[in-house]
């Protein structure tokens, strides 16, 4: 039940939430779909996990699930105020998206920069969700990006 509890935050098309669609997929699916959406699903790759459920139905869903940037977050080296920060992908929970940061050059950000720029957003912009930073030994970060 976790798998389906993660895959619900925020999922849906306009006018409707995502519980409709799993259980309509469900309903008329067919047993190759509904393994290939299990599989997907259960190894975190949403997705596919959603893809599978848009193409069965014939249905377009909405939500920050399907915005690449938040799919992805940054991947590799981030530039902001003439720093260099190096953000590793570390996984996601409900609620919150983790990455390890890592300064390869210049000053590190304000903390709510460095949530800004690991939630894909531009610091200068009011629109995340917010976050926490944590200092690790060895000079690296653990970033948290609240997801809702």
């Amino acid at each position: 039940m976790d798998t389906i509890t993660r895959l619900l935050q925020e999922v849906s098309y306009e006018g409707n939430v995502g519980i409709m669609e799993l259980v309509k997929f469900f309903d008329k699916a067919s047993p190759q779909e509904i393994q290939a959406f299990k599989k997907a699903a259960d190894t975190h790759q949403d997705k596919k996990a959603w893809q599978i459920v848009q193409k069965s139905l014939g249905v377009k869903l909405h939500g920050k699930q399907f915005n690449e940037s938040f799919q992805k977050g940054p991947h590799g080296q981030v530039k902001y105020n003439g720093a260099e920060i190096k953000f590793d992908y570390r996984g996601q929970k409900v609620g919150s998206k983790k990455y390890w940061a890592s300064l390869v050059k210049g000053e590190w950000p304000k903390d709510n920069d460095l949530i800004a720029l690991a939630d894909g957003t531009d610091p200068k912009s009011p629109r995340h969700f917010g976050g926490k930073v944590t200092k690790l030994e060895g000079g690296r970060k653990v970033v948290e990006v609240w997801t809702d």
